[in-house]
């Protein structure tokens, strides 16, 4: 049995032209969505903004500002992995002392239980 039957026949669900109207209503919003979806010669294909020199000058200062401000902080930082790398290399200095320390006062203490069990 076909969508549109070419008679009216009593065995089709819907009139005939309902099935005309759908179909009419399909091909009228199928040509409007591919009518929004290509720019025409009145839309452009790109909004503008226009600012005005104020506007610019200042946004140029802040991009400016921005930029060294990143600069600083990335001085700072290296200046600080810097110090990290100093002081992590003074506390490995520190632990070894205090490992050779305690190695010595071992010894001591072994040396004097040794001399007090003669």
């Amino acid at each position: 049995m076909s969508l549109i039957p070419l008679k009216n026949s009593t065995n089709s669900n819907a009139p005939r032209w309902i099935v005309l109207v759908l179909i009419v209503l399909a091909v009228c919003l199928s040509k409007n969505l591919l009518r929004a979806q290509t720019p025409t010669k009145n839309r452009a294909a790109y909004s503008h903004v226009t600012i005005s020199e104020l506007a610019a000058r200042n946004a140029l200062r802040y991009k400016l500002d921005a930029e060294y401000w990143y600069q600083v902080a990335a001085k700072k930082d290296t200046i600080i992995a810097a110090q990290d790398t100093i002081i992590k290399a003074q506390k490995k200095k520190v632990f070894w002392k205090s490992a050779e320390n305690w190695g010595w006062r071992a010894l001591a203490l072994a040396t004097l239980l040794k001399l007090a069990i003669k």
